[in-house]
């Protein structure tokens, strides 16, 4: 074993979110060697340009379609924070996946009642329930042909919140919120929105048609998916998470990791609370390659041949 594990630094700084990302580290990254074994950074989840430049080691990231973007270099939409060379050193460690969307809803007092009525009237308070990067948000305003800058210079203006009902009740009370989009579609504020009589929207057909030629995946959510639908809704998934490396990190740590995310599988999903799926497959990859340490798990327990 290398002298890594013992000594008083952590063996990994690993990026995680605030909710599931985080519960479901701690509950495999207690086990790895070393005192403190991790070190966790929050809210620092989908920051693979902190991975390959050497600030993070392992950070969670999801879908793989945006694994596989900053890998490559893609440049879906304007101001993708993935234009320009791919992050060529980003390496998989494991993959998990969940039940997830991306879900629009307007407020009853909102000015405007649809995506397309934005572009005509920016004056609308957009509260997205989302990560910071604003991607999936950022692709599917572009299609009505306007940005989050371009909302906030025509008078409107826009926040983001994390997965807790209390981020967004005060708005709901006091109306000054119009229109709540984003991902975590299981989480409190959805909830609290549709019961405050939101409206929840679906993509328009050509705007779906557009979003699949840039690598996402049509979703028909259906009622009783989530608690507040109550008619079909079509929008796009965000279903696989996955722990993204760089290829210059040590192989036996990443081995040990990979290693402990196998042990503790239940855990991790138990941890998560519904948010996840059981944990199979998770060495599957198709543009990112394997990192060394954790295809060498893989294979040494005869996941792959």
């Amino acid at each position: 074993m290398h002298s890594t594990f013992t000594s008083a630094k952590p063996i990994a700084r690993i990026g995680v979110g605030w909710a599931g990302s985080y519960v479901m580290t701690r509950a495999f990254a207690r086990w790895l060697p070393g005192e403190p074994p991790v070190a966790l950074l929050a809210d620092m989840n989908n920051r693979m340009d902190l991975v390959a430049s050497g600030e993070l080691d392992l950070t969670w990231c999801f879908p793989m379609s945006r694994v596989e973007w900053a890998y490559q270099g893609h440049k879906p939409w304007p101001n993708s924070p993935w234009s320009g060379p791919g992050l060529a050193n980003l390496r998989l460690v494991a993959r998990i996946t969940r039940h997830d969307c991306e879900m629009i809803a307007f407020a009853p007092w909102s000015p405007v009642q649809s995506l397309a009525e934005i572009a005509q009237n920016k004056q609308v308070r957009i509260c997205l329930r989302t990560d910071e990067l604003y991607e999936w948000e950022s692709a599917i305003f572009q299609q009505y042909g306007y940005t989050l800058d371009d909302i906030v210079a025509g008078g409107g203006k826009h926040w983001h919140i994390a997965p807790n009902a209390w981020e967004i009740e005060r708005d709901i009370a006091d109306k000054t919120v119009d229109l709540i989009i984003g991902h975590a579609a299981y989480t409190a504020p959805f909830r609290m929105v549709g019961e405050a009589g939101f409206h929840y929207v679906s993509l328009e057909e050509p705007v779906l048609q557009a979003l699949e030629k840039l690598g996402f995946t049509r979703l028909v959510v259906k009622p009783g998916d989530y608690p507040y639908v109550r008619e079909p809704i079509n929008t796009v998934e965000l279903n696989d998470q996955v722990i993204v490396c760089r290829a210059d990190v040590s192989d036996d740590v990443i081995y040990e990791i990979t290693k402990s995310i196998d042990a503790h599988k239940k855990g991790m999903t138990d941890a998560a609370g519904g948010q996840v799926d059981p944990i199979v497959n998770q060495w599957e990859t198709k543009v990112v390659p394997l990192h060394p340490g954790a295809e060498r798990y893989y294979h040494q327990v005869g996941y792959i041949k």
